[in-house]
């Protein structure tokens, strides 16, 4: 079996406008409408469903014109043939998604990760100057019968600049046929083209954009495609053939792989439906590994892959936290959390104060004492279903949902088992998808390492060493599911229990099941549930109730020395496993850890299993700068060259400028002289005019000719003497600084003359404000009547 062939195009999405695409919440009493942002980088982003729905809506209208246009009766088709349609490319891309009338849906050729701002714009949008990046426009709903606005429905929204560009990659999954490849891509560059508005409001000017694709051929050639008819296209995923008789032999000659899994996208594993979020569990099941692996499985000649995974002989463990494993249930520790973790299968109990039992999670042993807690970083994301109708989500068609996803950038381990004769061909920075809707934002992860070995693995990593050193004292053995086992009960029926783990050690491990006394078992245990979808055939798979990982049972030997008579049996136990779909990674014991001959365990702190020195350098580039060195490296620097960086960093010293502005006017207003018994309203309006009119600074013209004016003999010379002085010393770019209080305020010619207007500005309104607000100097005639 060779892995499938792809065709990687990368799209560049260039937005000419505002635009949002949006959370659908906000915040409480500020914020109506809020963009969607990466969890990560915390940037704006254009989520791969929302490419996928409107290059999907682009094809359709397409497709439905070039059917239409080339509906002709063909002189070879039947009326029991379905004549080559464009809408049939658009299935085969996209995919086609289930109804009430056909309950078969498909999945598309095309994948399509999320597109995000460039390394170069992310690292400068990483810097204060990001938060320049969006604002705030303010929206009102018009009453269509008076003309006016309604009552209670402002709403702000918020915007990314226009001037974005956003990259994302493509993987459109070939056909082996040519001609259809071809007219498929064909229709993909043509909708590209038809696309012009994303996201919201786009009936309103918002969104619009243009998308150019790169290493897609010549569209001249396609455009002359366009104009004929298509070639059929056959099914993209044909039916699955079962796997013929078992023709390879049962060996122990196995070849262990350690292979690091890295998340480079959100991984949606479903563990549950809550509402209209869809639980993502914290692992990465060993059924969608196997089957994401399939395609890079050698077997030699006369070996039949598919039937050696039906015998378990070629199995796959889930994807656990590197260097960890899952918490076993025989550990508790105080309520408070600040003490140590107590083993429970050691009989001296810690009295005094209120224990929890330790549920979820991973943890690594030291081998010293010492034990840490670990938690998968997840992601929640929020999507929404769109109505063709009315363009929008409503309730007829799902509406809103959200996914709860492993987040990015964390590190799993898996180990896969090859027996003789089978080899995998996968090579470093490989990519692979798992889990749901892995044809857009979802599902993406990397091969960073393959580690092989001969000798076979035990049940728990190489951390967690197995002794199986018989206790002669007590007797007893300790049988740790490291991870989930499917157990069959004496009739075969699910049994999720210690008489399920009896019935089938006595199937495949006699041995070891008669020498056990099974009266009083001390049992540690907890079910899980999993549920799955089959595609072949599009039905869930029946559900299987497992003995969850962590699960503890601790029995008594009917004799000491019998343990080291049975250690043959108990290693090819831990080697082979037990139960159920051991292909699947059910199944993995572990005997006798050497955790279990420890009492108490120092706690060490709770972290994430995938905090690396990206995020810490990430979570760094987003400080303020707070050192001398840092203000004085952003008081000098200069415009950005690029176009798009020019216009975020004038964006972001505006909006300070008008903050530092509006936050000191009283100030301002008291630094530029302008007193209540100064200028009045008709001088203060003068002013005005002539600030609205500057174009340049400092040699604005007519600023210039209008200190001129001022400085002559006049009726009111000396009001404008107190100002004038002031108003000279505007064009000195450290006045300007000192009084907006902002001394990182940059050289530029466009930002001094935008200072300098909000300086004249802002003292002039603060003028006639206070003039407005305390009355004239003097008591009138009537005013000193009355008092008297």
């Amino acid at each position: 079996m060779s892995p499938p062939l792809h065709l990687t195009i990368t799209l560049t999405i260039t937005f000419l406008s505002d635009w949002h695409i949006g959370t659908g919440g906000g915040r409480y009493g500020q914020v109506d409408a809020l963009v969607c942002r990466d969890p990560e980088s915390k940037l704006p982003y254009l989520p791969g469903k929302t490419i996928k729905g409107n290059w999907r809506d682009a094809c359709e209208i397409i497709a439905l014109a070039l059917d239409a246009a080339q509906a002709q009766p063909s002189p070879n088709t039947s009326n029991n043939v379905t004549a080559p349609k464009w809408m049939d490319y658009v299935d085969l891309t996209f995919g086609k998604a289930s109804s009430r009338d056909d309950q078969g849906s498909t999945e598309g050729s095309l994948q399509i990760d999320a597109a995000h701002f460039s390394p170069t714009d992310s690292a400068f949008l990483s810097s204060r100057y990001g938060k320049a990046l969006t604002a705030l426009r303010p929206n009102v709903k018009i009453d269509h019968k008076t003309g006016s606005a309604e009552a209670m429905a402002l709403r702000i929204e918020e915007r990314v600049a226009a001037g974005s560009v956003l990259i994302t990659n493509l993987n459109l999954r070939l056909t082996n046929q040519p001609t259809v490849d071809a007219c498929a891509l064909a229709l993909l560059v043509a909708g590209s083209k038809f696309v012009e508005y994303v996201g919201g409001n786009r009936r309103r000017g918002a969104g619009r954009c243009q998308w150019i694709l790169a290493g897609c051929g010549d569209w001249a050639e396609q455009q002359t495609l366009l104009e004929h008819a298509p070639k059929q296209p056959a099914p993209l995923n044909p039916q699955i053939v079962l796997p013929e008789a078992m023709i390879a032999e049962q060996t122990n000659a196995a070849q262990v792989h350690r292979l690091t899994l890295r998340t480079m996208t959100p991984v949606v594993v479903p563990k549950a439906i809550a509402g209209n979020v869809v639980e993502s569990r914290d692992e990465l099941p060993g059924s969608d590994v196997l089957a994401a692996l399939m395609p890079y499985f050698s077997g030699a000649p006369g070996i039949d892959v598919r039937a050696l995974i039906a015998s378990g002989q070629l199995r796959v463990s889930p994807g656990y936290p590197t260097g960890t494993q899952r918490t076993p249930l025989c550990f508790d520790m105080p309520k408070s959390g600040d003490e140590s973790f107590h083993n429970l299968l050691h009989p001296q109990r810690i009295e005094g104060k209120q224990r929890k039992m330790l549920r979820g999670g991973y943890v690594s042993f030291d081998g010293s004492g010492g034990m840490q807690r670990y938690s998968v970083k997840k992601s929640v994301r929020m999507h929404a279903t769109i109505d063709d109708a009315q363009q929008r989500p409503t309730e007829k068609v799902g509406g809103l949902f959200s996914y709860e996803a492993i987040a990015p950038d964390q590190t799993f381990t898996v180990h896969l088992v090859l027996p003789a004769g089978v080899s995998f061909t996968a090579q470093p920075e490989q990519l692979f998808r798992l889990g749901i809707a892995r044809s857009t934002d979802y599902g993406s992860v990397k091969l960073m390492s393959d580690e092989a070995s001969t000798p076979t693995i035990a049940g728990a990593s190489s951390s967690n060493a197995n002794t199986n050193e018989p206790n002669t004292e007590l007797r007893k053995m300790v049988i740790h599911m490291h991870t989930p086992l499917l157990c069959l009960g004496d009739r075969l029926q699910a049994e999720p229990s210690v008489n399920g783990l009896r019935a089938e050690l006595a199937r495949s491990y006699a041995s070891i099941e008669s020498a056990i006394d099974w009266t009083k078992p001390e049992c540690f245990l907890a079910t899980e549930r999993y549920d799955g979808w089959l595609r072949a055939i599009n039905m869930p798979r029946p559900s299987l109730i497992a003995i969850a990982a962590g699960s503890v049972v601790r029995v008594c030997l009917k004799q000491a020395a019998i343990l080291s008579s049975l250690q043959a049996e108990l290693d090819r136990l831990q080697a082979e496993g037990l139960g159920q779909r051991r292909a699947e990674g059910f199944g993995r014991i572990e005997i006798d850890p050497y955790w279990s001959q420890i009492e108490i365990f120092k706690q060490q702190n709770q972290t994430l299993a995938t905090t690396t020195a990206s995020d810490a350098s990430g979570a760094a580039s987003n400080q303020e700068p707070n050192s001398a060195a840092q203000k004085t490296t952003a008081a000098a620097s200069k415009c950005p060259e690029d176009s798009f960086h020019a216009k975020i960093w004038r964006r972001y010293w505006r909006d300070t400028i008008v903050r530092q502005a509006n936050g000191n006017a009283e100030t301002i207003r008291g630094e530029m002289k302008f007193r209540r018994d100064g200028l009045n309203t008709s001088q203060s309006g003068a002013l005005l005019s002539v600030v609205q009119r500057m174009t340049v600074w400092p040699n604005d013209p007519f600023f210039k000719e209008f200190l001129e004016w001022a400085a002559k003999p006049g009726k009111r010379k000396d009001q404008w003497d107190k100002v004038l002085p002031e108003l000279k010393g505007l064009l000195d770019l450290q006045k300007v600084r000192t009084l907006l209080c902002c001394q990182e305020l940059p050289d530029d010619p466009e930002l001094r003359l935008f200072a300098a207007r909000s300086v004249l500005m802002t003292a002039i309104h603060q003028h006639r404000h206070m003039r407005d607000k305390e009355g004239p100097a003097t008591p009138s005639a009537f005013q000193q009547g009355a008092s008297s």
